[in-house]
């Protein structure tokens, strides 16, 4: 997912010089974290071989544009089909919903694929699986409309022209009640790009042993937008960490005391948006993690960012971070990323050591607070605590040095 789609970010793909090289995306990735936008998304099981050719950002620019018009536009009691299937030498993606009474349109646009990518016949081609069921279907619930959690710059005219931009070919007819909108790209086997061709990156010594086992990392994620709250609540989390990892930042009043709840809360890590815009207040990732690391957190930090040109990158390892993702990582990507920095920076660290010691150091936790209420000063327990759920401490064989004690109780 996105989430980085505004004015400015389709200007840049849009631009004379924007190249990069495609690459190789399976299906069920770009998928799933478009589910997060609505409760009444149905998302069959995907075929995990399916995998399209193209450019990442653009791809999801335009299925995040189709299923906020969806959720938009649709009729609100119904659910909305999001399937992802193999069509010969394509991929085709398809976002079907049912109109509201009285509203009917026949063909709303549809745009060939670049002939470079094949020929791929939309008025041929009937809607993929059994679209009618979505007129039975009833929405789980009423929830707030979707735009209220989007930025700006949506809208058909976008799809239009990062399409023509890219040559992937997308069609928007109804029939009936029911609407689809298609996206149709290039497929990896018909392009002869082998999986090894995408961007991937190098698994850091010891990394496979966190991947065979996830949900063993607790971690904090600060984040202001609804959206991508919902992303890492839902998947991320759910998915990957372990118990007890929090997502903070709904609203400003979220914000009171972060750094004292990340340095004092036990995360092995955290993930920071760099611009928390609340209004007209907006709070830096980097204030945050720089206040962290004063009060001697010691755990991983990895700022996520639309801005990750050089110069930015530079600021945020200054500030205090140990590494960088842009906006466009999915959330396979973020783990990884997140399970390679760990690993890089407490290489002595194993699945099996976190799993152990961390329940010793909760019991730890809870024994100073029961000090605390005896007569304990607050600055006291507070500092015990945080030396006990500091990531360093949470291994089998590790000991912080008495000089390291000292500067975290100054």
């Amino acid at each position: 997912m996105i989430m980085c789609n505004s004015k400015r970010s389709v200007a840049h793909i849009l631009q004379s010089d924007y190249k990069e090289p495609p690459r190789v995306i399976k299906c069920v990735d770009m998928l799933e974290p478009l589910s997060c936008f609505s409760r009444r998304i149905v998302l069959p099981k995907t075929d995990k071989s399916v995998r399209a050719v193209g450019d990442h950002l653009a791809m999801n620019i335009i299925l995040e544009n189709a299923v906020n018009n969806a959720c938009r536009h649709g009729d609100q009691r119904r659910k909305i089909s999001l399937v992802g299937v193999k069509q010969g030498d394509y991929v085709v993606i398809q976002v079907a919903n049912v109109l509201p009474p009285r509203v009917h349109f026949g063909v709303l646009f549809s745009i060939k694929m670049a002939a470079m990518h094949g020929c791929y016949n939309f008025d041929s081609r009937p809607f993929i699986g059994n679209v009618q069921e979505l007129l039975l279907s009833r929405a789980v619930d009423r929830e707030m409309p979707t735009e209220k959690f989007l930025s700006e710059g949506k809208g058909v005219k976008i799809i239009k022209d990062i399409a023509k931009k890219f040559g992937y070919g997308v069609d928007m007819r109804a029939s009936g009640r029911i609407a689809a909108f298609r996206l149709v790209l290039p497929s990896a086997t018909h392009r002869g790009i082998k999986n090894n061709n995408s961007a991937k990156m190098t698994p850091t010594p010891g990394s496979q042993h966190w991947a065979r086992k996830p949900k063993s990392l607790k971690i904090a994620c600060v984040e202001d937008s609804p959206m991508i709250i919902k992303l890492y609540e839902r998947i991320l989390l759910k998915r990957y960490f372990a118990e007890g990892s929090i997502v903070v930042g709904r609203c400003i009043e979220e914000l009171e005391r972060i750094a004292e709840r990340i340095t004092d809360g036990g995360f092995h890590g955290c993930i920071l948006d760099q611009n928390l815009v609340y209004g007209e207040r907006c709070v830096l990732g980097t204030s945050i993690v720089k206040q962290c690391r004063r009060m001697g957190y010691d755990g991983l930090v990895i700022m996520r960012s639309a801005n990750t040109e050089p110069e930015d990158i530079e600021k945020y390892i200054e500030a205090g971070a140990d590494s960088v993702i842009g906006k466009h990582v999915n959330v396979k990507e973020i783990y990884a990323t997140f399970v390679n920095e760990f690993v890089k920076k407490f290489p002595e660290c194993s699945p099996a050591s976190i799993t152990s010691q961390t329940n010793r150091f909760q019991q730890n936790v809870k024994l100073h607070e029961v000090k605390s209420s005896s007569g304990y000063s607050a600055n006291h327990t507070r500092r015990n605590v945080r030396c006990a759920t500091s990531p360093r401490h949470l291994l089998s064989n590790s000991h912080t040095s008495t000089s390291k004690r000292a500067r975290l109780r100054r």
